[in-house]
């Protein structure tokens, strides 16, 4: 038992000779202290501090902005709308259906129609424009709106796209000539 407590006692004095030749924690340099402040940091490292990670997060909130503003659609676009499309390609959740056979007509006057071989719905159309999205929302006589984001328009080609509970819905027409 004396003998273990020589050992114990030992690897005591060790240990408290190993602690006593640690430095105190102000002298331990900034990258081993995550607490301390940017001021406390000597002036070169607070440079490479502050250009480092920002001009990266910068440069990735300017391509973000980019793509985000990629396609907006203007007030004179919405003049494109104004004659009868017809569907050409129809996807739910990418995946290409058998379209069905749909012509709308936009009218100069904010009316439209939507001809089917079931019937003809009408009503009013306006859009929402802005650097993000761009909505065109389709109130029918009822009262009811359908809501569809502008992907595309182009002279001869919209893509709308919509969302039905949890399917994402995307419509390709081609104008009518």
């Amino acid at each position: 038992m004396e003998k273990h407590l020589r050992i114990l006692f030992g690897l005591l004095i060790f240990g408290l000779m190993l602690t006593a030749c640690q430095p105190p924690p102000e002298e331990l340099p900034a990258a081993n202290d995550p607490q301390r402040s940017l001021e406390e940091v000597p002036d070169q490292e607070n440079a490479e501090l502050e250009t480092a990670y920002p001009a990266e997060e910068s440069q990735a909130a300017q391509e973000t902005l980019d793509m985000d503003t990629a396609y907006p659609v203007t007030e004179e676009d919405l003049a494109l709308l104004q004659k009868t499309w017809e569907t050409t390609v129809y996807s739910e959740n990418g995946i290409i259906q058998e379209p069905t056979v749909i012509n709308l007509r936009f009218n100069a006057n904010g009316t439209f129609e939507i001809m089917t071989a079931s019937g003809t719905t009408a009503g009013d159309w306006t859009a929402r424009l802005s650097t993000l999205e761009s909505l065109l929302i389709l109130t029918d006589n009822t009262g009811e709106s359908q809501i569809h984001e502008i992907i595309e328009l182009e002279e001869n080609l919209l893509i709308l796209q919509s969302w039905r509970e949890t399917i994402q819905i995307e419509q390709q027409f081609q104008a009518v000539e």
